[in-house]
């Protein structure tokens, strides 16, 4: 930490025992209370937070890393309007059902944000990328694994759609993607309704 008699600043580092670390760092300017917030995380081990998950998802396993950075620029006089930009990634990612049987995972989502303007609701991202999914999808009587992931999916379908009414209420929300790009992938699909037996399909590359 250090003060000066314009610019404040302040660093922290830490190692996180089951893998990771995490950095932050705060600019800010006592003259005209404009500041810069870094926040960085690289290489977090995500298996720990299964606990987290599991309030919305029905799971037994939770796999991946995670890394990101984010840069909130503003200014303390107006707190609610700041601009963040940044980027994350998560590598060997997998969820598993509670029967342990793999649902849906990838080796690896990049996406990186150019800028996201809280004050005007512009958000702006660069490039969306998805590479080897894996998705395996089971159709039952009772319905399909995918859904049967979700927790009271109804609920919280209605609860995001009075978030989304709301924030469209105060401010109109543009969405811009200027790259979306998916390499390989694997669906296998498999239809347990038949009276004639199990349908098997799979989709490839």
């Amino acid at each position: 930490i250090s003060f000066g008699n314009e610019q404040a600043k302040a660093g922290l580092e830490f190692a996180l025992t089951d893998g990771g670390t995490f950095t932050t760092n705060l600019d800010y300017n006592q003259t005209t209370s404009d500041f810069v917030w870094q926040m960085k995380v690289d290489k977090l081990n995500l298996a720990p937070f299964i606990k987290y998950a599991q309030a919305d998802l029905n799971i037994s396993k939770l796999q991946g890393i995670f890394s990101g950075n984010v840069t909130i620029r503003g200014n303390s006089n107006t707190p609610t309007t700041p601009i963040v930009s940044g980027s994350m990634n998560v590598n060997d990612f997998s969820l598993s059902d509670l029967e342990g049987k793999e649902v849906l995972a990838f080796s690896s989502v990049f996406i990186d944000a150019k800028e996201l303007n809280l004050a005007t609701g512009n958000y702006h991202f660069g490039k969306l990328q998805v590479n080897r999914p894996v998705i395996n999808a089971v159709l039952t009587p009772k319905g399909d694994n995918l859904s049967a992931l979700m927790k009271e999916a109804e609920a919280v379908a209605d609860t995001l759609k009075k978030k989304e009414e709301q924030l469209t209420e105060e401010t109109p929300l543009t969405y811009l993607l200027d790259e979306f790009r998916l390499t390989e992938g694997v669906l296998t699909f498999e239809d347990r309704t038949l009276k004639s037996g199990v349908f098997n399909y799979k989709i490839s590359s």
